[in-house]
């Protein structure tokens, strides 16, 4: 039951993991793996499955078979235009990750310099009570003085 679910999935899931497990001799869980692990580490590689996907669905659609009547063009060319069109609305979001993590970068950099201005405060506070703890202490002293003073005078 699992293995027929899986096989299910496999196949409509693209087959990329497949066809390359197949090829290489491999289980296609492994080759899953490292795309899964290989996405965390870059944004290409989601790039480079999408590619993949997209020459699979190629090589399906322009390999020669034979066809039973005129509809099947029809529906092979249907099948053709919108699998170049879901290929142009994943080329489109990729460019919008790419622009949206471009404008966060710019985000980070500006909270990176607000960050190192409020640091910049902070230290320059500190400075400032540190002197008014110098100068307090040296009141304090000056007090003392002139209290010993007067009790020697009295």
């Amino acid at each position: 039951m699992f293995a027929v679910i899986r096989n299910f999935l496999e196949k409509t899931f693209f087959g990329v993991s497949s066809w390359w497990g197949t090829k290489l001799g491999i289980k296609p869980s492994f080759i899953r793996l490292f795309f899964i692990y290989a996405a965390f580490a870059n944004a290409l590689t989601i790039f480079i499955y999408l590619l993949m996907v997209f020459i699979l669905r190629l090589r399906l659609l322009i390999k020669f078979r034979k066809r039973k009547s005129v509809f099947d063009l029809y529906f092979m060319d249907l099948q053709l235009l919108l699998t170049l069109l879901l290929i142009f609305i994943e080329l489109i979001a990729f460019a919008w990750l790419i622009i949206d993590i471009q404008k966060s970068k710019k985000k980070q950099d500006k909270i990176i310099e607000l960050e190192h201005q409020i640091l910049q405060v902070e230290h320059q506070i500190l400075n400032l009570e540190t002197n008014i703890l110098e100068t307090e202490n040296n009141i304090i002293d000056e007090v003392k003085k002139v209290n010993k003073t007067l009790s020697k005078i009295k």
